[in-house]
């Protein structure tokens, strides 16, 4: 009776548990597409793979990747979990740089299941995630919010008990600098029999405290929460039956910033339908995505649907094959169309991860699958065009599955304004030393492009001082801009020190440049000479009178 309730919550989500042991034996490997079908129209190319990576742990953890957002530095945050042989599970949530390569790990919680289903970089450049937990011996789970530095360090959790079995699905910062967040709970009898599920959103301040919540109506799922241009904000999910596996509905909700009901729209043409992913358009209505699904054949397709700004729709697209096929992510593109990411079992043996490339009309330009043994849970548009997924792949084999992590190329050759060159390897430098150095930017537009940029971020250590940090109007016609940097160094003795200038258009984030910085300190201390004789003359006023005679 509700074994597609069940079935809906796990294939779903994978939603289930996290821990926080230290994941030191967390291996990254590079793996390379082998199979793939690529599938035009109009004979359109879809762009080429860049890049293709997975992280995980032994070879019987059982790792997933459901959520990937591209950082303030141009590298990746990642939200998932590991699911080692035995009782308890971990979450995971790993920063990467540009290219993929693993620059932290983190899990978070206690025992006996922890598990991140989203995250979000935050305001101050932090993470928010939230997800499920399971306390003490309970076998029903609650909503957790966690809060980590930018180092992925947790400054706090807060945990909510909404019903009996509660599930974080979905997390953002909000223009307050609060936190809104969605997810669905069930509730069950003392017999453990289901009897009401429903679907939440709740509003929390900037240290995850409730101000207000949201109850879907009672039958449903909640999955995909955004805040639109208005504060206001779009609700995602899915209308269902505890008592039937034959009925689901989309449905799309607006909420107001107080938590109060706006409207409500729904939407179905086949048996089971639910919505993963929401976003408001440029345009100001909404896209959805999610399954469709013939209960009688048991196959699935991909829909896409575009509404107004009152939720009417306005069109329906459908992809897919003969088997099952599921949309979870969707993101709107720099040229006013749509991608789509989630997998497909219509082109192979198998699941392989699936993107669909859109017009604005919702029409299939490309699509692209990946593979075989994966599957893409998020997608997102990257700051220079190109694509970014997240997944699970059992690509080295059952039982154990990796997070998946793929980049896309811009389906154009992407021409930057901005350029920037110098490389800093600066070594034996004294420690807390000040010394100067410089780098030039330089506008390779064409003759009317007039360029502002700025210094957006460098390595936290050290003091740092750019001359200029920003600059507006700059021409092709002027070539270089010549930034001096001021730099006083660290005060530890024989250590190295990495890291990354990101210098970035004022009006175009997908327009920027780097410079790499090394620095290795030396044995000695540099000694602050006019401190030292001043202290030295107050403890010996007589070596300051034969040194005053010396100088005469």
């Amino acid at each position: 009776m509700i074994k597609k309730l069940i079935t809906l919550i796990i294939t779903i989500l994978f939603l289930g548990t996290c821990i926080t042991p230290t994941l030191s034996g967390f291996k990254q490997n590079i793996i390379k597409s082998n199979f793939y079908n690529e599938q035009t129209d109009d004979d359109v190319l879809p762009p080429a793979e860049q890049w293709n990576k997975t992280y995980g742990g032994s070879e019987y953890d059982y790792d997933i990747g459901l959520c990937v957002q591209q950082t303030n530095d141009n590298g990746y945050i990642i939200a998932g979990g590991s699911s080692p042989p035995g009782p308890v599970h971990y979450s995971l949530l790993i920063k990467t740089d540009f290219n993929g390569v693993e620059q932290w790990n983190k899990s978070y919680g206690e025992l006996p299941g922890f598990f991140a289903n989203s995250v979000y970089q935050t305001n101050d450049g932090g993470y928010i995630l939230t997800g499920n937990i399971y306390q003490s011996e309970s076998i029903f789970a609650d909503v957790f919010l966690c809060k980590t530095d930018s180092n992925g360090t947790e400054e706090w959790t807060k945990i909510f008990n909404v019903s009996d079995d509660d599930n974080g699905n979905c997390v953002k910062q909000t223009l307050d600098g609060g936190f809104i967040l969605t997810g669905s709970s069930i509730l069950f009898s003392e017999q453990y029999e289901a009897l009401d599920a429903y679907g939440w959103l709740i509003k929390t301040d900037s240290n995850g405290n409730i101000q207000w919540n949201y109850n879907v109506p009672s039958l449903s799922f909640s999955y995909s929460v955004k805040e639109t241009i208005d504060g206001e904000f779009i609700l995602t999910g899915g209308f269902t039956d505890l008592f039937s596996s034959e009925n689901c509905d989309i449905f799309l909700i607006k909420i107001d910033n107080n938590g109060n009901f706006l409207w409500e729209k729904t939407f179905g043409e086949n048996d089971f339908e639910y919505g993963l992913s929401v976003l408001q358009t440029s345009d100001q209505g909404y896209i959805i995505t999610g399954p469709s699904e013939d209960i009688g054949s048991g196959d699935s397709q991909i829909y896409l649907i575009k509404t107004d700004n009152f939720g009417n729709q306005i069109w329906r697209r459908e992809f897919g094959g003969d088997n099952y096929d599921v949309g979870y992510s969707i993101d709107q593109t720099n040229d006013g169309g749509y991608i789509i990411a989630g997998y497909t079992n219509s082109f192979g043996s198998g699941n392989y991860g699936w993107i669909i490339k859109t017009d604005e009309e919702g029409n299939k330009i490309w699509d692209k699958t990946f593979g075989p043994y994966g599957e893409f849970y998020s997608v997102e548009q990257t700051n220079e065009g190109g694509y970014i997924m997240a997944g699970q792949t059992e690509y080295y084999g059952p039982p154990k599955s990796n997070v998946w992590l793929v980049k896309v190329a811009p389906d154009y050759e992407y021409q930057p304004d901005l350029v920037c060159s110098g490389k800093f390897n600066w070594t034996d430098i004294k420690p807390g030393l000040t010394f100067t150095d410089s780098f030039n930017v330089q506008n390779i537009g064409g003759d009317l492009s007039l360029l502002d940029w700025r210094i957006e971020s460098y390595p936290e250590w050290g003091n740092w001082t750019f001359t200029p940090s920003d600059y507006n109007d700059l021409k092709p016609r002027d070539g270089n801009c010549t930034v001096k940097i001021e730099i006083k160094t660290p005060s530890e003795i024989l250590k190295t020190f990495n890291g990354t200038i990101i210098i970035v258009s004022k009006h175009d984030s997908s327009d920027y440049c780097t410079i790499r910085v090394y620095l290795t300190t030396s044995k000695t201390k540099t000694i602050n000479t006019s401190l030292f004789l001043q202290r030295f003359f107050q403890r010996f006023p007589f070596f300051e009178k034969i040194l005053n005679q010396i100088l005469i």
